[in-house]
């Protein structure tokens, strides 16, 4: 689960910095059929 929380600092840390941009990157990676967990809330 360590992992788990690392990906999402980075995540989160990405998202402040890049904003819109990281949102473009997700989306796409996904559109590509790339395996994103998305944590909720």
């Amino acid at each position: 689960m360590e992992t788990i929380s690392i990906l999402g600092s980075i995540f989160t840390d990405f998202l402040a910095l890049y904003g819109l941009l990281a949102i473009f990157v997700l989306m796409l990676l996904k559109e590509l059929s790339v395996i994103i967990t998305v944590p909720s809330d």
